[in-house]
């Protein structure tokens, strides 16, 4: 081979080296394209997924804003509660509960009362009391000096020359005696009478008053005697001087006596006790000897019994009384009306709960515990359809909670933040069936 030949050849074997080069570049080129298109294509996939993930998930919080706004319009929409706790521990009694306390508050109420009314009243016992009196009189006739008697008085019962009648002294004496300590009030005094009549006494011309003695009283405190004397002094000659000359001036024939009159008794409240006592002594006038009388001793011994008495002291307490029996009568109905319902005739709370048991027990979950609503947003329905609306579009089950058996319940739809929210209580259902019977 020539140099020329050589020169070919080696040109000739440098195309065909750069020919395969371009060739295997090409090759490379072509699945660097595939790897990208099927790079491509997978990413168009996951593209397309992920836009109808995100067109299904815009759909859904489409329809829940929906339903939210649904419910905000009604009426039986609230605001957010910012603290359910005042709902989860609002007191509520349960059925037994209700039935003890309205039996306790009866109970204490009632007896209250009664305890109230005995206390308002002050009732006294019958009681038994023997109390004596005794009072005795004693006089002695000062005489005027004379020439017959030794003695310068005469003591009681003589006859008496009535001008040797100086003064007249008199002593009373009354003594009060009860078999217990008193407490009481007891007065005395002294008074005369001068009276001026016919012989007969039948009518009288004259008479006068005059107290020798202020009435006064005197206090005793828990003791069981009391005794007083007094000694009075009277002056004959001017009483008789008065006498006589009413006498001789109008010349009537009369008789003439002064009447000395001890007054004295007692008043104990406490034992129903008052007495009321008269010892006198009766002084003949216009005579020339004159026999002095009196009433005589006293000495009385008597028994008081005291009736039981009842009598009202605390005008308060009765009142009271009175509310507070209101109140447990008031108890005692709801007592009934509790043992009534439970024992008798299905209540319209029983009814509303069977109806949707009956109809939608497979679509309800019953809770034991009891549910944690803190930091939720509360929506409440009214009408448990509607809520049966809520779970068809939130594909959520219905929970029931019983939170007061016969009483109240809760049946609710948690989804996420939000929770959807029926109570359904004894109270409202009585009142909506009460509010029918008025209507028709």
């Amino acid at each position: 081979m020539n140099k020329k030949d050589q020169k070919e050849f080696k040109i000739e074997e440098k195309f065909d080296s750069d020919s395969d080069k371009e060739n295997n570049l090409y090759e490379e080129k072509v699945n660097l394209n595939k790897t990208k298109n099927i790079d491509l294509i997978n990413n168009k996939k996951n593209l397309g997924k992920k836009s109808k993930d995100l067109d299904k998930d815009e759909k859904d919080n489409h329809e829940l804003s929906d339903i939210s706004e649904v419910f905000k319009k009604k009426k039986s929409y609230n605001n957010v509660i910012p603290n359910l706790n005042n709902m989860k521990f609002k007191p509520y009694l349960g059925y037994a509960a209700r039935i003890v306390t309205s039996a306790l508050l009866f109970i204490f109420s009632f007896s209250l009362s009664y305890f109230l009314v005995r206390n308002a009243f002050v009732t006294t016992e019958t009681t038994k009391t023997t109390y004596q009196e005794v009072g005795n009189i004693d006089y002695r006739v000062n005489l005027k000096e004379n020439d017959f008697y030794e003695s310068k008085y005469l003591t009681k019962g003589m006859v008496y020359i009535t001008s040797l009648i100086s003064t007249i002294d008199i002593d009373f004496d009354y003594r009060f005696i009860i078999d217990e300590s008193i407490n009481g009030n007891f007065t005395n005094g002294v008074v005369a009478k001068l009276i001026i009549s016919n012989d007969s006494g039948d009518n009288v011309y004259y008479s006068k008053d005059y107290v020798l003695s202020s009435t006064k009283t005197e206090v005793v405190s828990n003791k069981n005697i009391y005794n007083t004397r007094k000694t009075i002094s009277i002056d004959y000659s001017y009483y008789n001087n008065v006498a006589n000359k009413f006498k001789s001036t109008y010349g009537v024939d009369s008789s003439s006596k002064l009447i000395v009159s001890y007054k004295v008794g007692g008043n104990i409240s406490d034992k129903g006790i008052s007495s009321s006592n008269d010892l006198s002594v009766t002084i003949p006038l216009s005579q020339k000897a004159i026999n002095i009388s009196d009433s005589g001793g006293l000495n009385n011994s008597r028994t008081n019994i005291t009736e039981a008495k009842t009598e009202l002291k605390y005008k308060s307490f009765i009142v009271i009384a009175i509310i507070l029996f209101i109140t447990s009568i008031a108890c005692l109905l709801k007592f009934l009306e509790l043992i009534f319902a439970m024992f008798g005739k299905t209540t319209a709370y029983d009814k509303h709960l069977n109806k949707i048991f009956k109809e939608y027990d497979r679509l309800i979950v019953e809770i034991k515990t009891a549910p944690n609503f803190d930091n939720k947003n509360i929506i409440t329905i009214d009408k448990f359809e509607e809520l049966l609306d809520a779970r068809d579009t939130l594909k959520q089950p219905i929970m029931y909670y019983n939170l007061s058996s016969h009483n109240k319940c809760y049946f609710y739809i948690k989804n996420e933040d939000d929770i959807y929210l029926h109570i359904v209580k004894s109270v409202d259902l009585e009142s909506d069936k009460n509010e029918e019977k008025k209507k028709k």
